[in-house]
C-alpha cells in the first residue's frame, strides 16, 4: 500500500494537469494541486491501515501494524524512508487510535530488536510530544534501553535520535534514570551529551 501510494502515479481522485496546462496553471494553483493530492493520500493510507487493524478478527493490531511499518524492509521493497516515515507519523498522529499504551506496547516489542529500526527514536519523539506520558516512558524506559544496547554501535542513525530526545527532554524531572545511564558512556559519547544538553552537566 505505501508503495502504492508513494508512486508518482498514484493520484486519488484528482485529475494532474496536462502539460500544457502547467505552463500556464499559475503556481499557487498548481501548488494547491499538489497539496490537495497529498492530504488525499493520507486519507487513503489511514484508511488502509484502518480496515488492517479493525477488521474482526484484524491481521494485524495497531501496535503490531507499528511494529510492521517499522521493520519494512525498504530495499527489498523499494520503498524510500521517507515514505516510511510519512507512514507512521499518520499513525502516530492519530492519537485516538495510537493512545500512549499502544505507542508502549509497539516500541517495546521494537526495543527487542538486535539492531534497532531506524525510524525508532523518531517515533519516540513523535509520541512525546504529542502525548506528556510518553515523555517519562521515553527517558525512563527507552533510553536506557538503548545506552545498555551500545546503539552508537549498532544504529548511529538511531543514537542520533537519543541525542535529539535528550536535547528535547533534559530539563523534565524524570529525566534522572536516563543520566544513570549515562553514567557508563564511553567519552566520546558522554561527552555529545553534555555538548547538547546543558542541565545534565552537574
Amino acid at each position: 500500500v505505501i508503495l502504492d501510494v508513494s508512486s508518482p502515479a498514484f493520484v486519488p481522485l484528482i485529475t494532474s494537469p496536462t502539460p500544457t496546462d502547467s505552463v500556464e496553471e499559475p503556481l499557487a494553483e498548481r501548488e494547491d494541486v499538489k497539496e490537495k493530492q497529498r492530504l488525499l493520500k493520507n486519507s487513503f493510507l489511514r484508511k488502509a491501515f484502518r480496515r488492517i487493524s479493525h477488521t474482526r478478527p484484524p491481521p494485524l493490531s495497531r501496535a503490531k501494524l507499528l511494529v510492521a511499518l517499522h521493520r519494512i524492509d525498504m530495499e527489498k521493497h523499494s520503498l524510500k524512508l521517507k515514505h516510511v516515515l510519512d507512514a507512521i507519523g499518520l499513525c502516530v498522529a492519530e492519537k485516538d487510535e495510537y493512545t500512549a499504551d499502544i505507542m508502549k506496547e509497539a516500541i517495546l516489542v521494537l526495543l527487542e530488536d538486535d539492531i534497532p529500526a531506524v525510524a525508532l527514536m523518531r517515533t519516540v519523539l513523535l509520541s512525546a510530544q504529542a502525548m506528556p506520558e510518553m515523555q517519562k516512558f521515553a527517558l525512563q524506559e527507552v533510553i536506557p534501553r538503548l545506552v545498555r544496547k551500545k546503539t552508537w554501535l549498532i544504529a548511529p542513525k538511531v543514537w542520533e535520535g537519543v541525542l535529539m530526545c535528550v536535547k528535547t527532554f533534559n530539563s523534565q524531572r524524570d529525566f534522572e534514570p536516563t543520566i544513570r545511564a549515562f553514567v557508563g558512556l564511553p567519552m566520546t559519547q558522554l561527552k555529545s551529551v553534555i555538548t547538547i544538553a546543558k542541565d545534565v552537566k552537574g
